[in-house]
């Protein structure tokens, strides 16, 4: 595994390895180049997005996500469950919206009618 103070130049040689544990710790280590990340993305979504440096780098590169491969986006959109749990939650959004965006729009307005649903019921209760 790689250590914490491995270079850019020494994991993306790593993220080529056929092994898969390796190449899983080289898609959560903070110094990853983000071209390697966005291919690492596709097999170990989990891990990219989990990355300590990822809100970084999006940070400094805004528009990161967009030249990112669409099979690594079609994996960051198939991550359901954490979407909502996630500190990457644009990031998911993002990806949906890139891969499927029909479905990320019938989304959203599921998501806003249950607001709105839930915001009527706590206005209900508060005048109780």
């Amino acid at each position: 595994m790689p250590g914490p103070h491995a270079s850019a130049a020494e994991l993306t040689r790593l993220a080529a390895s056929p092994d898969a544990a390796l190449r899983a710790s080289v898609a959560a280590h903070p110094n990853t180049p983000p071209p390697v990340l966005a291919e690492l993305g596709a097999e170990f979504p989990a891990e990219v997005l989990g990355n300590p440096a990822l809100p970084l780098l999006r940070l400094a590169q805004p528009g990161l996500l967009a030249g990112w491969p669409a099979h690594t986006l079609e994996q960051f959109s198939e991550l359901r469950d954490a979407r909502n749990g996630t500190p990457h939650h644009s990031i998911l959004c993002f990806a949906a919206l890139q891969v499927r965006p029909a479905q990320c729009f019938a989304l959203a307005l599921c998501e806003l009618s249950q607001s709105a649903r839930q915001k009527d019921v706590a206005s209900f209760c508060q005048m109780l």
